[in-house]
């Protein structure tokens, strides 16, 4: 998962601008995952994804990247039994990030369609397999993999997850 978020952040640092000028503003819906987002960020960044699916020249990157999650046969199980479809059900992508003790420290919002019901009845399977664990945080569902706890994922809603560092995800939910 934290390669995953790595990846989104790494992603959305390098198109940020695509499509986009630098004055351009944001909706209020966007304006308000910003600042769900922790304010020490040292960087945040945003991509469209709907828009960006849009551009001709990134429909070559939208198939790699399709390849890839469909060689991923964990993340393909869990698309397979939550119904969800990335490349349709991800709208917009938010990140913020910091460095501390020379580590990068970062969460990831990510803006879509989820069936918050499906996911969590899976991690609930996970969980009882003793690889997922739940933990319930200010009435917030908060799920890590038990063999990397200081990575975890939340959803406020059902149309927006926070993933990425612990402590940042806590200051997002």
């Amino acid at each position: 998962m934290r390669q995953f978020f790595f990846i989104a952040t790494i992603f959305m640092i390098v198109l940020s601008s695509c499509g986009y000028e630098k004055n351009e503003s944001f909706t209020a819906v966007q304006k308000e995952v910003f600042a769900k987002l922790p304010a020490d960020a040292q960087f945040y960044a945003f991509f469209n994804v709907e828009e960006a699916q849009k551009a001709a020249f990134l429909s070559r990157f939208k198939d790699s990247i399709q390849v890839r999650l469909e060689k991923q046969t964990q993340m393909q199980e869990m698309f397979q039994q939550t119904g969800l479809e990335p490349m349709k059900d991800i709208q917009q992508l938010f990140s913020a990030g910091k460095m501390v003790d020379g580590k990068l420290r970062s969460v990831v919002a990510v803006r879509g369609n989820f069936n918050v019901a499906q996911i969590k009845a899976y991690m609930a399977k996970k969980d009882s397999a003793q690889i997922i664990q739940r933990e319930e945080i200010n009435g917030v569902d908060v799920f890590s993999n038990k063999n990397r706890p200081q990575m975890a994922f939340a959803f406020s809603d059902n149309s927006l997850m926070f993933g990425g560092d612990r402590a940042m995800v806590f200051g997002g939910t």
